[in-house]
């Protein structure tokens, strides 16, 4: 069964950039208001153009990461085997065997599966969040994996 990112999760990773973006320039506006109102007119004009390169800056790479979610979001996928978990990303598919997988940790926050963490034999991590249907992803994974290998941890906050 091929599990998708969800429309949800890739709406979230293009609207961080910018909501970061505008966290970082309401204080900056602030600042360079005050060195006009308090200070000479030349550490405001200073003030703006620091203001005026930060914000360039973070539209610029607000942008790449808007586009890129757009682009590959929808084609990143996970899908899960009897033998194997494949995960289709942009490198590619890469494939884990179930055999190595050492243990598997369900993160859950209010009865909703947040992520799904592979750890293998070999020491390498993996974490699966975002997908379609998360419950049936860990379920799935539990029963082709082991119970004994699967630990639940729960949050609140």
């Amino acid at each position: 069964m091929e599990f998708n990112l969800s429309q949800d999760y890739i709406r979230k990773q293009i609207r961080g950039p910018f909501v970061n973006m505008m966290v970082i320039s309401i204080p900056t506006v602030a600042f360079v208001v005050g060195n006009f109102v308090f200070e000479s007119v030349m550490h405001g004009v200073a003030g703006l153009i620091v203001l005026v390169v930060i914000l360039l800056i973070l539209s610029i790479e607000a942008i790449k990461k808007s586009k890129y979610w757009k682009r590959f979001g929808p084609s990143i996928s996970v899908s899960v085997h009897d033998d194997y978990i494949i995960d289709k990303g942009l490198d590619g598919e890469s494939k884990i065997a179930v055999q190595a997988i050492d243990s598997v940790q369900v993160k859950m926050k209010k009865g909703d599966v947040r992520s799904i963490n592979l750890k293998s034999v070999t020491g390498m991590n993996g974490e699966l969040k975002g997908y379609e249907n998360m419950k049936l992803l860990s379920e799935k994974i539990s029963s082709v994996v082991g119970e004994d290998k699967v630990s639940v941890s729960r949050s609140f906050f």
